[in-house]
């Protein structure tokens, strides 16, 4: 219930000149506190209100008073400006309960006046912040609207704390709890066109609230740019023709099918979710389990690690298959043997036997030439032991 408000004496001249004009008394809007919202007494609280007037404002006189406080401040011109409007004051109450009246008087002595009633907290109430969306933001019908505050409470755990989010013209947007940080995002969407008040309420354990708003104008369904959706139905940009719910998606950073997802389906999107785009050098982005840098399961099949390779591990060109040592480039069927070192380089089974006669180096006198051997007919008086006795 509001208090009756001690009355502003005001002394107006009535000039015929000011009986023929039309200038207004000024406008004034209180954008926070909100009506019914709280105070703590002895703590300061910033006063935050829209003057509006055909005068400039360094020339309005003002009053801010309180019904049972009274005078809190009167001057000249606006002390500070606050982030949605343009006179801001720091303002402490006692305790009782109580409405703040700011009153503007123009040059012709004019008095414009807004008013909220204000109850005190009891000992330490929740606090709220709205950090977006800002004051007179204008959002298409139908479009979500991003929505971000935060709620605080000394003596309780934000968890605790009850939230409820209003419009008043489209009810109930939201309400549930936050955690323990205070801070949360919601993205609601308002459906009626016109202007709407948001009310965010923060209610504690004890039935302690604070309330806290912002105005938003709402805007009607349109289809700018002619692709057959409207703005507050399906189309994620209304200004341009290529991105709607039926727009092919492309590698171009927008969001061209409007499903939240930016170059889905395309190389530049990882669509298996293993942290690798098609460009990024994922092989195959439909398997999680296929990406450069994965590790190889040699022999199976698939190529885990995209390099083009599964049965080639020492990278020596022939496959396991041919390869007598897959885990040595230097042993493979082109390879150079290295005669005698117990090592069989190039494949073939041999290491002791150069001239493949049979007879290994430790039992033939020449193991170079395959006609000298133990077992070899003996030419006699050539010159050469052909058996090697």
């Amino acid at each position: 219930m509001s208090r009756a408000l001690p009355l502003l004496v005001l002394a107006v001249a009535c000039s015929d000149a000011k009986l023929g004009s039309a200038d207004r008394a000024p406008e004034v809007a209180i954008l926070s506190p909100l009506d019914g919202g709280s105070f703590r007494a002895g703590v300061p609280f910033t006063l935050c209100a829209e003057i509006a007037d055909e005068d400039d404002l360094a020339t309005l006189q003002f009053r801010v008073e309180g019904s049972a406080d009274g005078v809190l401040w009167e001057g000249t011109g606006s002390p500070a400006t606050c982030t949605s409007g343009n006179f801001a004051l720091e303002v402490t109450l006692t305790g009782p309960a109580q409405a703040v009246a700011v009153s503007a008087i123009d040059t012709l002595d004019q008095v414009g006046t807004a008013s909220v009633d204000l109850v005190p907290a009891q000992d330490a109430a929740p606090t709220c912040t709205i950090d977006s969306p800002t004051e007179g933001r204008v959002v298409r019908a139908g479009t979500p609207l991003p929505f971000r505050a935060l709620v605080a409470d000394p003596d309780d755990d934000p968890a605790s704390l009850d939230v409820a989010l209003v419009s008043d013209v489209d009810d109930v947007l939201w309400s549930g709890s936050v955690d323990s940080s205070g801070a949360f995002a919601l993205d609601p969407v308002l459906a009626s066109e016109g202007d709407h008040l948001l009310t965010l309420t923060v209610t504690d354990p004890a039935g302690r609230t604070d309330i806290c708003g912002v105005r938003v104008t709402v805007e009607g369904c349109h289809d700018d740019d002619a692709d057959g959706f409207l703005s507050c139905e399906d189309d994620c940009d209304d200004t341009d023709a290529a991105v709607n719910p039926d727009a092919v998606e492309v590698p171009d950073g927008v969001d061209n099918d409007c499903n939240e997802l930016r170059d889905d389906t395309t190389i530049l999107y990882d669509d298996d979710g293993d942290g690798q785009s098609e460009v990024d050098g994922d092989c195959d982005d439909a398997d999680p389990d296929r990406y450069s840098g994965h590790t190889e399961r040699w022999y199976d099949g698939v190529d885990q690690d995209c390099d083009e390779r599964d049965d080639d591990r020492d990278e020596d060109g022939f496959p396991f298959a041919e390869d007598c040592d897959d885990g040595d480039p230097a042993r493979n069927p082109a390879a150079d043997e290295t005669w005698y070192d117990g090592v069989d380089q190039d494949c073939d089974g041999n290491d002791e036997d150069q001239d493949a006669d049979g007879w290994s180096l430790a039992e033939d006198c020449d193991d170079t030439d395959a006609s000298v051997r133990r077992d070899a007919p003996e030419s006699w008086y050539d010159g050469v032991d052909q058996d090697c006795d």
